[in-house]
């Protein structure tokens, strides 16, 4: 028969396929029923956002009075909506978002739900505190402050600041940081507040991010790159890392960004194919920093192809560094290349392992040219496989005043701060790019 009627009793038309339903209720079998949701942030600005969501039937009408919107994962229930309404608009705190919808359609209840953390809140200041049974999102104060890593970083972005009380955070699987946040250990003193890698790789850094006043410790690397810290960008400073084992930068792999005022000791690797125990570079700089008793001997203790014990590093910048007590089978203290510049360093009393030499240039450095080796303090002006300052060897005047024992205070001791009366004493070129060095002390005090 025909309807007598043009809408069912949900507002929909009462035949939606050439023959009318029986009952009183009309399948829309146009595009099925369905429901799509949308919703966006209104702003990009740092902390709570405002979300605008819309509720959009398809081949059936909404009641606005019928359309509940959960926020958190929560499963509807009664009297537990964040929002009623085809179109609501929601203040939203930092977090990460499930975004839920449910709609009761002649008597049919529809449900849709976005990806898992499909929405993200990104928050101004993220608190952490290797302890605290009060941890909750938004992370914002001490009081609610995050235990780990992964969970600040899920609601950081570009613009966030976060905040490191003294302690061990743990890390169980590498952390990458693709956002320009600013990371602080409140404490001031590096040794207090570490990033502890468990068999894991530990940090890769890919944006514009900081990094001030850690320790990374014990890094297994990203593949085989760098063990406690992988730099594409960023800055790390006034850190210690330690403990790493990779097969290209045991302790540090960088492609570029700036490693500033930082102690990079203890980091090994066996292997006989290893560069860079201490840092490899291909880009970036490294500047005031100590690069001291990294190891790579090589297969069976001596020999295989083992390079750059301190660091290996090919068109990067090294400058005002310390490379001390490294050991490698070439290149104990730098392994670099025509288009590494080292400026105002010092590479002595690095150990080559095959030999266990801890002589002339060969264990402290080979491969590079004078025309990028400026003021480079070490203890020969030829350096492995017959590489030289200068074409025949002899060092240029400027360059031959640096040839020798730099001065360290005990050398043994690993007191490597200058003596009075060493060569270097007030004889870097260029403005300092740090106010003090590692010591606490002015850079500039003459």
């Amino acid at each position: 028969g025909e309807p007598t009627v043009e809408t069912d009793l949900a507002g929909n038309p009462r035949v939606s396929n050439e023959i009318m339903d029986l009952g009183c209720y009309e399948l829309q079998q146009e595009g099925l029923r369905d429901v799509i949701i949308t919703f966006e942030k209104t702003s990009g600005e740092l902390g709570s956002n405002t979300v605008v969501c819309a509720a959009t039937g398809v081949g059936m009408t909404l009641d606005p009075t019928k359309c509940y919107w959960t926020f958190d994962g929560r499963a509807p229930s009664a009297g537990d909506y964040d929002a009623i309404g085809t179109d609501v608009a929601a203040e939203l705190p930092p977090g990460v978002y499930t975004v839920r919808f449910s709609t009761v359609v002649g008597g049919i209840e529809y449900a849709k739900a976005s990806e898992p953390g499909a929405l993200v809140i990104v928050a101004k200041t993220v608190f952490l505190k290797p302890e605290n049974p009060n941890a909750r999102a938004p992370y914002d104060t001490w009081e609610i402050a995050a235990t780990n890593l992964v969970d600040a970083f899920a609601i950081a972005g570009d613009g966030t600041t976060l905040l490191y009380a003294p302690g061990t955070y743990h890390v169980y699987a590498g952390i990458d940081v693709p956002v320009a946040c600013t990371n602080v250990a409140t404490d001031g003193n590096p040794a207090n507040t570490t990033l502890q890698a468990h068999s894991c790789s530990l940090l890769r850094i890919t944006a514009d991010a900081l990094f001030d006043g850690f320790t990374l410790k014990g890094g297994r690397g990203f593949g085989d790159n760098g063990g406690c810290l992988y730099l594409q960008a960023g800055t790390v400073r006034n850190s210690i890392v330690t403990g790493g084992s990779a097969t290209y930068g045991a302790g540090v792999y960088m492609t570029g960004g700036l490693l500033s005022r930082c102690v990079v000791s203890n980091n090994t690797h066996a292997l006989g194919h290893c560069r860079g125990a201490g840092i490899y570079a291909t880009g970036g700089t490294v500047e005031h920093s100590l690069i001291a008793r990294n190891q790579n001997p090589g297969t069976g203790g001596y020999g295989g192809n083992a390079q750059g014990g301190g660091i290996y590093a090919t068109s990067a910048t090294i400058r005002n560094c310390t490379i001390v007590g490294n050991m490698t089978r070439y290149g104990a203290g730098i392994f670099g290349n025509a288009n590494t510049v080292v400026e105002n360093t010092i590479s002595y009393g690095n150990i080559q392992a095959s030999t266990g030499d801890a002589s002339d240039g060969v264990p402290n450095w080979s491969g590079l040219s004078a025309a990028n080796a400026v003021n480079f303090c070490t203890t020969s002006a030829k350096g492995q496989f017959g590489t030289a300052l200068e074409p025949d060897g002899t060092p240029s005047e400027d360059q031959a005043k640096f040839i020798g024992n730099p001065g360290f205070v005990n050398l043994e001791a690993g007191d490597w701060t200058l003596a009075l009366g060493s060569r270097c004493l007030d004889a870097a070129v260029g403005e300092p790019t740090v106010e003090t060095d590692l010591a606490g002390n002015p850079r500039v005090s003459n």
